[in-house]
């Protein structure tokens, strides 16, 4: 599985998380109170607390890029599975072991008891789907006394959430690159076999070193995002709908033009203007993909004007 998240490092009111939380600063608890830790910490994420700190992700790219970057000025981070990583699960450590335990919403509505006895442990990372508003308000009524407020929508956001992690990765420079690769698979379904992903992928490999200096993470990330749209566009059809219709809501704020705007443009332009106006978006990564839809985009033809074509 992989989930996404956009960090707000763009406005001053933004709150960057800690992804990575050294062992001498996880919590220490007793075993009774974990249940009641974990719903006030989902409680202050959800209903937008100054002090809250967990990581809050979507299962889907469309909803990230779309919903959460207004301004496109912010990172995209991408969590994928490790060892470390199993949702609906919680993982701590006892004086003796590494435990893991599955946990859900549904595990904390019922009787079920997540610990039997007391003692103390070290709680290292919970991972929970709260993608269902009601299975959430009801939750957090249980533990905390205080429901889901209103505005909050995780179940729209398709959302996990979890404490920590150790297998995420950041995009900010290519940003820009991101959104045309998601508006051209969305559209033209360039990335429709294999043989075409692995020859994206060979190019962006081979790109030299100096083009992700300071930033070598984000060609793993743009990779992963590759393969990743390769095999779930059509899940990602799932949302984009309603999230390109949220995004042009928005579009009267924009005083620039921006990938967003870009984005829109190849959604609703044919392909020849969209790409006469790629000089915005012009960098070596876009290049890669404005190449290989030209080359492999499905229904391409019928997208560009004139007889000649």
């Amino acid at each position: 599985m992989i989930y996404f998240r956009i960090e707000d490092i763009a406005s001053g009111t933004g709150m960057q998380r800690n992804y990575k939380i050294e062992v001498e600063d996880l919590p220490v608890m007793n075993k009774q109170n974990v249940e009641y830790y974990i719903a006030e910490e989902i409680r202050k994420e959800v209903n937008g607390s100054k002090d809250r700190n967990l990581l809050s992700y979507s299962r889907f790219l469309g909803v990230c890029l779309l919903k959460y970057n207004e301004y496109v000025d912010n990172e995209l981070h991408i969590c994928y599975e490790n060892s470390m990583f199993y949702e609906n699960t919680i993982r701590y450590i006892t004086p003796r072991h590494f435990k893991r335990k599955n946990y859900s919403l549904e595990t904390g509505l019922s009787p079920y008891r997540l610990f039997n006895g007391n003692g103390e442990i070290k709680l290292v990372n919970f991972v929970l789907d709260i993608a269902n508003n009601k299975l959430l308000n009801d939750y957090l009524l249980k533990f905390t006394n205080t429901g889901l407020k209103q505005y909050a929508s995780p179940e729209k956001d398709y959302e996990v959430i979890m404490m920590q992690t150790n297998s995420d990765l950041k995009i900010e420079r290519y940003i820009d690159s991101i959104y045309l690769l998601y508006a051209l698979q969305i559209k033209y379904k360039f990335l429709h076999n294999r043989i075409i992903v692995d020859k994206v992928i060979n190019d962006i490999y081979q790109l030299d070193a100096f083009r992700f200096e300071g930033c070598e993470q984000e060609r793993q990330a743009i990779i992963l995002l590759v393969t990743y749209l390769f095999s779930e566009t059509l899940k990602e059809e799932i949302v984009f709908e309603e999230m390109f219709k949220y995004s042009e809501k928005r579009e009267h704020f924009f005083g620039y033009y921006n990938s967003l705007l870009q984005l829109h443009g190849i959604m609703y332009d044919d392909f020849e203007d969209a790409y006469h106006l790629s000089d915005y978006n012009d960098n070596v990564v876009s290049d890669i993909f404005w190449k290989y839809c030209m080359i492999y985009g499905k229904n391409l033809r019928q997208h560009r004007r004139g007889d000649e074509y």
